[in-house]
């Protein structure tokens, strides 16, 4: 090329009528073969000359297209000149005073126009079963000058062919590409523009699909999911049996994905195989079938077999477990009961077969209908273990006593006597009649059974008299009390039957009435045992229990059922006597307001919340303020005497505060919040301290008046209503003494632990023994007998003594059915019998003036009912705080008397 421009240089040199020229022109740009996206060009020279250049032109394809005069001699010129689309030779001619000079000629080209690539085949989406694919493409360009083509499988673009081609023409490439999915383009370039065609997707699948992996393979149901994996998409059915007719299988409901679902069920113990064909989107077969297998372990169960039928009585009972497959050890039973928590287990033993395992259960004498429900678990000689229980899951436990018949009548007629009786409870399995001829007909004078509430007694004298007693025995076996006694003296032979005239019943049109009440009042009765079951699970902690039971909740309830009881007594005799429709009104609307007072003063459920516990401090000022409300008229001396001695003893006296928030809702739906403060006092020291009186000083964030305040202990009294309470034991020891009270709506703990017991040990040896008596009674006295507060507080308590003393007095004789009642709800509890003996012991010493006799056996009384479980203290709390505020009042009445007549 360079030799090429030297020849050019020399024939400029001597062209032109044999007059070299000094001009030599030498091109800048654009380079020889450029191409430019625009038709506009510029050409840019370097007209070389020792003179000067008259003018340059620029010459294309041979002709001029641009001229310049204004050219200066060895500097860049630039000429310019607007070209369509093509190649061209171009040059630079210059003329100088001695003749013209040319420029070597190079070639420039022009394309403003972008290549368009067609593709023909294969179309967008194809589906193909061989992959040698031939691509087929359109390039429209009059520049092309080679294509490629690209495929994308894996996220990246690869070149697959590339090479030389023919614009405006169909132009293929081929390529062999491997099962899978693809992207694919053809990029096409010419001088200027690269350019590529759309995306296209094209698939090959040229083999059928394949199961991977099947679950489960172990399976302990007799109903399950079979799924099965494949390495594509695909259409899959199934059959029990190898088949390859894919027509004839079963669809599988969950497929067309590489994931495929069939629920398979009614299984046993075995191994099961499930053969599974499948055909893809290309209609490509399995060669044959995937066979899944299974094998099925089912968990061991069993069967509950109990000795009696139930409902099941009171006592012993055999239980057969029977499993579903051999055990090689025994496996686990329990029961619960729904009136209690938690459960209890039943040893098993083994009955000589690896299947059949036998125990026993004892079941108790609730005095209720209860609910069992047993709990099995075992494991099987396979190692597999099981809980279910396919029958005997559930048994009754009925040791509830039926009701007593009403309105027996016993009539004689012309060979017989006839006697009838009225029973509306359910669950009855027959009735027994008792007969005798003289009156106190008991249990031992059994005559006759029958599933009639009439029993014709054929069996009788003329002119004997005999006496008739009935009761009901449930499906349970259990017996009812003895209905009231009533007898008829059987009728001569020869005597006709009297037309008696017909008994007088309620009137049919009112029994609805009756039928509404009943259900009203067995609404309420079912509540009640809801409520009791609520109020004992509530109890659970030893804390809510203590809690709950000083507030007397479920005495509360038991109250309540008993009057429910009654009722429910009521209400039923109320078909068998004659009413007219007012009076039976009456009688309901007051039957429909005892329900409604219970259902509001009855709590259905209620929470505990934890209680807060604190120790308190009691400091030499508390010590002075408290003595100041209890003996005002102490001089400085003693009172200064008092507290210093007083502060030494504190430091071994012991003052707890333990807060519990209770929430109640009551049986008709409103709620009531409490807060309950207990205090505990002890003393560390040595011996025991005598007559201590505690003041309590409530905050005003606590309450302000002492009628917000529910004192639940009997020996207190009221020094001001803002409020100040005062308390007191006849001796502290190391035993710890509570003193509670309630405030009747929800109290911060912070603020209700702040209440401040302050205890005041007995005075001794400063001189002022009689201004202090000790325990509740401490303030009765002041330096000339009583204060006015104290005169009004012994005079009710005097008058409370001679009610309590009328109302204990009664209790003197031998227990009467209420307490009966209580001491059969808890069979043969000694420590509780033997309370209920020291109460009744310390009742006579009270109301025979025998305070002290009645302390000590109220001192041992304490010690057992410390043992006594919560259920059992609550039903004697309240009877033991009585009996603690009489013996108080008798003592304090003694030394009043002492007092006045020293």
């Amino acid at each position: 090329m360079r030799l090429f421009l030297a020849l050019l240089v020399i024939a400029a040199v001597f062209h032109g009528d044999g007059v070299r020229a000094d001009t030599a022109v030498l091109l800048q740009s654009p380079s020889d073969g450029a191409w430019f996206d625009t038709g506009s060009v510029a050409f840019t020279y370097n007209a070389s000359s020792s003179g000067s250049v008259s003018s340059c032109s620029l010459i294309v394809n041979s002709s001029v297209k641009a001229s310049s005069q204004q050219v200066v001699a060895n500097q860049v010129s630039s000429l310019s000149a607007s070209l369509a689309d093509g190649f061209y030779s171009w040059s630079i001619s210059c003329v100088d005073s001695k003749g013209s000079n040319s420029s070597a000629q190079l070639g420039v080209g022009v394309d403003t126009t972008r290549p368009v690539v067609y593709v023909v085949s294969p179309v967008n989406g194809s589906r193909l079963v061989n992959g040698s694919v031939l691509f087929r493409f359109n390039p429209v360009d009059s520049f092309v000058r080679n294509c490629s083509l690209f495929t994308n499988q894996t996220g990246q673009w690869l070149v697959r062919d590339s090479r030389p081609v023919f614009a405006s023409q169909f132009n293929d490439f081929s390529a062999v590409l491997p099962d899978g999915s693809f992207l694919w383009a053809v990029r096409c370039n010419d001088s200027v523009y690269e350019q590529w065609s759309q995306n296209y997707t094209l698939t090959v699948d040229s083999l059928p699909p394949v199961v991977l992996r099947h679950s489960p393979v172990v399976s302990t149901r007799q109903s399950f999911s079979l799924n099965i994996t494949t390495d594509e998409n695909a259409t899959c059915r199934y059959s029990s049996s190898n088949s390859s007719d894919f027509s004839s299988m079963l669809p599988v409901p969950v497929t067309g994905r590489v994931e495929h679902s069939a629920v398979v069920s009614g299984l046993s113990d075995g191994v099961f195989s499930y053969y599974f064909l499948c055909s893809d989107s290309m209609g490509l077969f399995m060669n044959s079938s995937y066979a899944a297998q299974v094998s099925v372990q089912l968990p061991p169960s069993a069967e509950i077999v109990l000795s009696d039928a139930s409902p099941l009585r009171p006592g012993i009972i055999e239980v057969s477990v029977l499993a579903s497959r051999p055990m090689p050890s025994a496996p686990q039973l329990s029961y619960s009961m729904s009136d209690l928590q938690g459960t209890k287990q039943v040893p098993l033993f083994s009955s000589g077969a690896a299947t059949l395992w036998k125990g026993y259960l004892i079941a108790e004498d609730s005095g209720t209908r209860r609910i069992g429900t047993f709990y099995f678990s075992g494991t099987d000689d396979r190692g597999v273990s099981g809980s279910d229980i396919t029958s005997g899951r559930y048994f009754v436990v009925d040791s509830e006593k039926p009701g007593t018949p009403a309105s027996i009548k016993a009539v004689a007629d012309n060979s017989s006597i006839r006697v009838s009786w009225y029973y509306d409870g359910d669950d009855v399995d027959y009735y027994n009649v008792f007969r005798s001829t003289v009156s106190g007909v008991d249990f031992t004078d059994l005559f006759a059974s029958t599933n009639s509430t009439t029993y014709a007694d054929a069996s009788v004298s003329e002119r004997a008299t005999y006496y008739y007693r009935v009761n009901v025995v449930d499906t349970a076996g259990n017996r009812g009390a003895m209905s009231s006694e009533v007898y008829a003296t059987a009728l001569p032979l020869s005597a006709q039957q009297s037309q008696s005239s017909p008994v007088k019943v309620l009137p049919p049109d009112l029994v609805p009435k009756v039928d509404a009440a009943a259900s009203k009042v067995e609404g309420l009765s079912i509540d009640l045992e809801a409520a009791g079951q609520s109020l004992k699970a509530a109890s659970s902690s030893r804390e809510a229990a203590d809690v709950l039971g000083s507030l007397g909740l479920l005495s509360k309830v038991d109250e309540a059922k008993n009057k429910v009881a009654q009722l429910e007594s009521e209400v039923s005799g109320l078909k068998s006597r004659y009413a007219s429709g007012q009076e039976l009104d009456a009688v309901l609307s007051r039957v429909y307001s005892e329900i409604e007072l219970l259902r509001k003063t009855v709590p259905g459920s209620v929470e505990v919340e934890d209680s807060v516990a604190s120790v308190q401090v009691v400091g030499r000022d508390d010590i002075a303020m408290a003595i100041g409300l209890v003996m005002p008229g102490l001089s400085n001396e003693q009172k200064s005497r008092y507290v210093e001695d007083a502060y030494r003893k504190q430091q071994d006296i012991l003052v707890e505060s333990v807060v519990s928030g209770v929430r109640m809702e009551f049986l008709d739906g409103s709620v009531s919040e409490k807060t309950v403060v207990t205090k505990f006092f002890s003393y560390r020291g040595e011996g025991i301290l005598q007559d201590v009186v505690v003041v309590e000083v409530v905050p005003k964030s606590v309450a302000s008046d002492v009628s917000e305040l529910e004192l639940l202990s009997y020996d207190y009294e009221i020094l001001k209503s803002d409020p100040v309470i005062k308390w007191g034991f006849v001796e502290l020891g190391a035993e710890r003494k509570p003193v509670r009270f309630v405030v009747n709506r929800k109290v911060g703990a912070s603020d209700a632990k702040s209440s401040k017991s302050v205890p005041l040990p007995g005075i001794s040896g400063i001189g002022v023994e009689k201004q202090i008596t000790g325990f509740s009674v401490a303030g009765f006295f002041g330096n000339s007998g009583f204060g006015k507060s104290g005169t009004v507080f012994l005079v009710v308590g005097l008058a409370a003594i001679a009610v309590l003393l009328l109302y204990y007095r009664g209790f003197g004789k031998e227990p009467g059915p209420e307490m009966e009642v209580d001491v059969r709800g808890f069979g043969n509890d000694d420590e509780y019998m033997l309370v209920l003996g020291l109460l009744g012991d310390a009742r006579r010493f009270v109301a025979s003036g025998s305070y002290r006799e009645a302390e000590a056996v109220y001192s041992r009384m304490q010690e057992i009912y410390r043992q006594l479980p919560p259920e059992l203290k609550s039903r004697v709390y309240r009877e033991c705080t009585q009996l603690q505020g009489m013996i108080s009042y008798r003592k304090a009445q003694d030394r009043y008397s002492r007092d006045r007549f020293r």
